[in-house]
């Protein structure tokens, strides 16, 4: 959500108004279908000894490209072009979240399923939290 504001703010000049709005949208098509198709991914690629870093977050990337698509049609705006709506300003916002939200999950899962310390991770996650909570009273 951060990117979404921050890309606002930068290349539109405009704040983010309505913010429950955005995250009414948005919170349920991540965490019904975004997190349930991330954990298959993780399945899948662990069931074909493919699993690494890389090849997780092409995947998630995907997935986010998916969850895209799926945005207008769970706000209730089925009767656009999905194809023109790939390629609108606010797409192009929502791409840049479930963008930066894919990067984030595939290293703190990668993280956690190679066993290596999660330090740098809390601290990300920590400066993320209060870049979030600055921007959303900016």
């Amino acid at each position: 959500m951060n990117v979404y504001m921050l890309t606002l703010w930068l290349v539109y000049n405009e704040r983010l108004t309505e913010l429950s709005t955005v995250l009414w949208w948005t919170a349920p098509i991540f965490f019904l279908c975004g997190s349930v198709w991330y954990f298959i991914c993780v399945v899948f690629l662990r069931a074909f000894n493919k699993y690494c870093f890389l090849s997780q977050t092409i995947m998630f990337m995907l997935i986010g490209l998916l969850l895209v698509f799926i945005t207008p049609l769970v706000v209730g705006v089925g009767s656009i072009n999905l194809l023109a709506y790939f390629t609108s300003p606010e797409a192009i916002l929502f791409m840049l979240y479930y963008t930066s939200t894919t990067i984030i999950c595939s290293y703190g899962i990668w993280l956690r399923q190679s066993g290596r310390r999660s330090t740098v991770f809390y601290l990300m996650s920590a400066v993320i939290v209060l870049l979030f909570i600055f921007l959303a009273n900016f």
